[in-house]
């Protein structure tokens, strides 16, 4: 009677999923629940990011940190422990100043290595050629225990090369091939750490620019600066100004860049609040795009960003140049006047690509991005090509104007050695996820092998003032159809995370700096062992996708053929059956840094209690 009872609950529930997400692969019910400590990941599932040479590179460190220089000895000739015969010492000033680099290996080699002990990549952020991914493939060699390092899965990667070329045409210029480069006039990529765990560590890779086979910038020729109109007038100031200084003389057209006045304050369609300019803080600022930030009162109203011919960087030389230049396409020109950055109709260019690149325990996702539509006149193809060694040839193309993102999917095999490609939306093969919490979201992401669950918008939220014994829960269900193959499961618990789809949701508030999140048995509803990582993020400003407030709990595990899993995922904030919380989590810089990894750490949700980031 206990089976039959299962068997007609678990094919309710297969219906139920099947409905929800998407087709399964095979009829056959599920026909047992697995417990807790069978679906454990095991060291090899573990995901690691490691700097090979040291913490980033020199373009990425700030604080404290030196800037080497190979006349150090000369000049500190007198501090003893700056002799290189005093191989005691490591490099030294008895002030704790340093002396001279005993390696280059920081900025010759700024390699990132990524990887489990399944799969894994190497990232070179002083690639030039375009080719970010000099090393990619399997690290499931039999000689590979789990003491291995950075070092043993950089060994075992095999030689591979990742390119993004866009062959394009734009109104009167010839139809001209493009690659994805390191910005013009810098000497690495901007590597941004979205999601680091042991579940899954997620970077994107910015700063790019579309570049020709001479290594030139494109200039295309439409008029780019949509809704930025000039008039006939000539002007000094921009209006309001006094009149002895040659203003801008109607509110039509109020701002004065190289002589012309232009039409100016576009709002920033999403209508989100601000308190400051772009670029003036880490608290609220406008984005790039919509620089200025109008109507702000202290305690009193939110601003709302619009759009400016200038924005706030300070500069010495236009884009492109190599010292002191604009670092924005979308204000690309130098006012050598103001030394501010400014915008005109007669400079554009295409709008830079990024990669967004994700690694869980048995999975590589590798994602391009670019901005067609803000290019009218322009139309092509972009191709991702990815090869692996000899035995792994991948090349995806998409329009150039009609589409916006690529995406590559690598995972590992259990009987091979070798890559398989998932690149066609099989890499949740027979894993469904259902949840019955109200107002949850399940959302399957093929483009990045994974499952987001949204929390309901109704989760509560509260300010830096005590909240209580506070507990959310929401439970999920996950099934593995498949009778006879395990399979891996990379989920997400998330609250305003980027997901690339439209759903509804909620932003935290202040006890994001005090959050927890537990994964229980949902009949026992204690926590089970299942590990999880918390990501987190609340920085604003730049032009990142993922700048903003949002959290996640990651987790991995693996399914056993034709098994399922109820769980609860209980959210906890200031206390835990009133006990004062303790949390750890690592804190996205994303909006406010390119310095890579934070972590932070509370207790209850009063704010950052300790914050450690030792690339500052």
């Amino acid at each position: 009677m206990i089976r039959l009872n299962w068997i007609v609950k678990a094919s309710l529930f297969i219906l139920l999923v099947s409905s929800a997400c998407h087709e399964t692969a095979h009829a056959n019910p599920v026909e047992h629940v697995a417990s807790a400590d069978v679906v454990q990941p095991s060291w090899r599932d573990e995901v690691h990011a490691v700097w090979l040479n040291g913490p980033s590179n020199s373009a990425q460190l700030g604080g404290n940190w030196p800037n080497f220089s190979d006349q150090a000895p000369l000049l500190y000739a007198s501090e003893h422990v700056c002799d290189p015969a005093r191989t005691a010492y490591t490099g030294y000033k008895t002030s704790g100043a340093y002396c001279q680099a005993s390696s280059n290996g920081l900025n010759a080699n700024p390699h990132l290595v990524m990887y489990s002990g399944l799969v894994g990549f190497v990232l070179d952020a002083s690639a030039q050629d375009g080719n970010f991914f000099p090393r990619l493939g399997s690290t499931s060699s039999g000689a590979l225990t789990e003491t291995m390092d950075a070092t043993d899965a950089f060994e075992s990667l095999t030689s591979s090369e990742v390119t993004a070329t866009l062959n394009v045409q734009c109104t009167s210029i010839p139809q001209t091939t493009l690659t994805a480069k390191t910005a013009i006039g810098a000497s690495v990529a901007e590597f941004g750490l979205v999601r680091k765990g042991h579940a899954v560590t997620q970077v994107t890779i910015d700063k790019l620019d579309w570049r020709t086979d001479t290594g030139d910038l494109f200039v295309i020729d439409p008029v780019c600066n949509e809704g930025l109109e000039e008039t006939t007038s000539d002007c000094s100031s921009d209006f309001g100004t006094p009149a002895a200084n040659n203003p801008c003389d109607t509110t039509d057209f109020p701002n004065c860049e190289g002589g012309m006045c232009y039409s100016g304050q576009v709002q920033d369609p999403s209508n989100s609040n601000c308190n400051q300019d772009y670029g003036a803080g880490n608290s609220n600022p406008c984005p790039l795009e919509y620089p200025n930030c109008v109507g702000f009162e202290q305690g009193v109203s939110w601003g709302r960003c619009f759009s400016s011919t200038t924005n706030s960087e300070v500069c010495d030389a236009d884009y492109g140049a190599t010292q002191g230049p604009c670092t924005s396409q979308d204000y690309p020109l130098c006012n050598l006047a103001t030394n501010k950055c400014y915008r005109d109709e007669s400079t554009c260019f295409l709008k830079s690509p990024w990669y967004d690149v994700a690694i869980w325990g048995d999975l590589v996702t590798i994602n391009l991005h670019w901005d067609g539509a803000s290019s009218p006149g322009c139309s092509g193809t972009v191709k991702l090509d990815v090869s692996v060694g000899t035995d792994l040839t991948i090349q995806k193309t998409a329009d150039f104007s009609t589409e916006s993102k690529v995406a590559v999917l690598l995972a590992a095999q259990e009987s091979s050695s070798l890559l398989a490609d998932k690149s066609n939306g099989d890499s949740n093969t027979d894993v469904n996820v259902f949840s019955s919490t109200v107002g949850a979201t399940v959302l399957e992401r093929s483009d990045f092998g994974d499952f987001i669950v949204e929390v309901p918008t109704s989760t509560g939220t509260c300010s830096y003032s005590n909240c209580g014994d506070s507990l959310y829960t929401t439970d999920i269900s996950v099934a593995n159809t498949d009778p006879s193959l395990s399979r891996t499961v990379r989920l997400s618990l998330s609250r305003n995370f980027v997901t690339g789809q439209t759903i509804s949701q909620s932003r935290p508030r202040a006890e994001i700096t005090g959050l927890n999140v537990m994964v229980w048995d949902r009949a026992s509803q204690q926590p089970n062992g299942i590990p999880i990582h918390i990501s987190k993020n609340w920085h604003y400003g730049g032009d990142s996708i993922y700048q903003g407030s949002w959290w996640t709990a990651n987790l991995f595990f693996r399914l056993p053929p034709g098994s399922s899993i109820d769980l609860t995922f209980a959210i906890v904030y200031e206390q835990y059956r009133q006990i004062p919380a303790f949390s750890h989590a690592q804190l996205s810089i994303v909006g406010y840094s390119n310095k890579f990894l934070w972590e932070e750490a509370a207790l209850g949700t009063g704010g950052e209690n300790f914050c450690m980031g030792k690339y500052f």
